[in-house]
C-alpha cells in the first residue's frame, strides 16, 4: 500500500490537467481518499472471513456438545451431574454405639459372651472384659440397630464347610420386613438408600480400611488381599420378607450374619441385648 501511494505521488508530480499541476494539498486529499477506500474494501473480506470462522466454531461446538451428550447417555461410567450424584439416605439417630450397663429387669436372662464378633474397638459385648450381657425377654417391637440374641439358623459356608455356629448368637438388626438390603463396596444400602449409622460400613474392630492399614502393624494383620476384599464387601440385593430381619455383626471379619445365612426368622429371636449387667 505504501509503495502504491509513493508511485501515485510521483505520477501526480509529472501530470498536468489543463495546464495545471496538482497542488500539494490536492495530492494529500487524493491519497487520503484512496487510502480510506482501500481500507474499506479490505475490511469487507476480513469481516466476512471472521463471520464465517465464528459460524463454523459455533456449529462445531454445538455438534461436539450433542456428540458428548449421546456418549454420556450410553456410558455408565460417565461422571454425572451434582444433582444426579445425590443419593437418598436413611439415618439411624437413635442407636447408641456405647454399650450401657443396666440393672437386669425381671423378665430377662444373663448370658456370657466371649466372641469378638461385635467388637468395635473396646472389646464390646465381651463378657471377659466387661460383665455378662442382659437379654430382655419382653422384646416385641423390633427396631433397626437393635442387638438381638437368637437361635442360630442351619446353614453351610462353602469356603469353610467345617464351620459350626454356636447354638445361640448375637448380631444387629439392619434390615426390616419389606425392605431390600445390599452392600456396595462395604456400605449398606436400604431400598437403594445409603444407610448412615456407625454400623453401616464394613469395619475391623471399629476401624475403616484407611485407618486399619495405617494403625495396625503388618505382622498383626492377616492376608492383605483378603482384608481389602473384606472392606470392599459387595452383596446381591436381599429382599427381607415378612416375619424376617436382616442382621449384621459389627466386626464383620470375625463373625457370621445374613451375608452368609440370609434373612433371619423373627421366631428364632429370644430377646434383645440391653447391655452389660451391673
Amino acid at each position: 500500500m505504501t509503495n502504491k501511494l509513493t508511485n501515485l505521488r510521483a505520477a501526480m508530480d509529472n501530470t498536468v490537467f489543463k495546464g495545471q499541476k496538482f497542488t500539494e494539498e490536492s495530492k494529500i486529499n487524493v491519497r487520503n481518499r484512496i487510502s480510506k477506500k482501500h481500507i474499506r474494501i479490505n475490511l469487507i473480506p476480513n469481516f466476512l472471513t471472521l463471520t464465517i470462522a465464528v459460524g463454523f466454531l459455533g456449529f462445531g461446538a454445538y455438534f461436539m456438545g450433542e456428540e458428548l451428550n449421546l456418549f454420556n447417555q450410553g456410558n455408565p461410567n460417565t461422571t454425572l451431574s451434582k444433582e444426579t450424584q445425590e443419593i437418598e439416605t436413611i439415618t439411624d439417630i437413635n442407636t447408641k454405639q456405647e454399650v450401657e450397663t443396666v440393672e437386669p429387669p425381671e423378665n430377662s436372662i444373663l448370658i456370657e459372651w466371649t466372641s469378638d464378633n461385635m467388637d468395635s474397638g473396646n472389646h464390646d459385648y465381651d463378657s471377659l472384659t466387661h460383665s455378662n450381657l442382659v437379654v430382655g425377654l419382653d422384646y416385641s417391637s423390633i427396631e433397626r440397630g437393635d442387638v438381638i440374641y437368637f437361635k442360630s439358623p442351619s446353614f453351610r459356608i462353602e469356603s469353610n464347610p467345617e464351620f459350626k455356629m454356636p447354638d445361640y448368637y448375637i448380631a444387629r438388626v439392619v434390615g426390616l420386613p419389606g425392605e431390600t438390603v445390599e452392600m456396595k463396596s462395604g456400605q449398606v444400602y436400604i431400598d437403594d438408600k445409603k444407610l448412615e449409622a456407625f454400623y453401616a460400613q464394613t469395619l475391623k474392630t471399629g476401624m475403616d480400611e484407611e485407618e486399619y492399614f495405617k494403625r495396625v502393624d503388618p505382622v498383626n494383620r492377616g492376608n492383605e488381599e483378603d482384608d481389602k476384599d473384606y472392606f470392599a464387601t459387595t452383596t446381591d440385593p436381599v429382599k427381607v420378607v415378612e416375619n424376617t430381619v436382616y442382621v449384621l455383626v459389627d466386626n464383620g471379619s470375625r463373625g457370621v450374619d445374613s451375608r452368609y445365612f440370609g434373612v433371619l426368622s423373627i421366631e428364632s429371636i429370644v430377646g434383645n441385648v440391653l447391655g452389660y449387667s451391673k
